[in-house]
């Protein structure tokens, strides 16, 4: 099985692999988000079963001794056609070994741009390469971390969850349809803005 995958339309239309993890249990971070978590809503129920195993099959695999190897093989193989890695679509870092498995492969891929939206604030992100980029989520346990770590550099950016009746602000980048556009804010360290669906 590949562990990389674009079956999310936003991802698959920006040329962005992605990498899910079953939602909720892997989010030590979640919160208020679990109320609206689009993980357990809309596509993502309507193919639960086949979505759910591919899912627990990516749980498992982060668990072998291999998984750097594996994720770094995917990424040569696919290195023409590759844009980004959104690392959880659904999910989020679980454990400090599984966030530093992650930062391995960044390393070995220095070329690819890796990114991630977090809620898993309280785990220790001062090693991170360069080309690892996080978003920290609002709607999470550690919320009032998020701005000190995001002015001290730990993430490079803070997204913000609007009701669809609501006016987004003027300083946040609109990702709700292009996750194209959270690669141009993840790298200029712009706020997110992003729209429930």
């Amino acid at each position: 099985m590949k562990l990389l995958s674009n079956t999310n339309s936003k991802l698959k239309a920006d040329g962005i692999l992605g990498f899910g993890l079953p939602p909720v249990k892997t989010c030590p971070g979640a919160d208020a988000c679990l109320r609206f978590c689009y993980g357990c809503k809309g596509f993502y129920q309507r193919f639960k079963k086949s979505i759910a195993a591919s899912q627990n099959r990516r749980l498992d695999a982060t668990h072998q001794d291999d998984f750097v190897q594996v994720i770094t093989a995917e990424l040569q193989a696919k290195r023409k056609k590759l844009t980004a890695v959104r690392i959880h679509d659904t999910g989020d870092f679980y454990s400090q070994v599984y966030f530093d498995d992650w930062c391995e492969i960044a390393r070995l891929n220095p070329d690819v741009l890796f990114y991630a939206y977090t809620k898993s604030l309280h785990l220790d992100f001062t090693n991170r390469p360069a080309n690892l980029k996080l978003i920290g989520s609002v709607g999470g346990r550690w919320d009032t971390a998020l701005a000190a770590m995001w002015i001290k550099g730990f993430i490079d950016s803070i997204a913000m969850i609007y009701e669809p009746s609501e006016k987004m602000s003027a300083c946040h980048v609109n990702v709700s349809d292009s996750d194209a556009q959270a690669v141009y804010a993840v790298k200029n360290r712009y706020l997110i803005g992003i729209y429930k669906h």
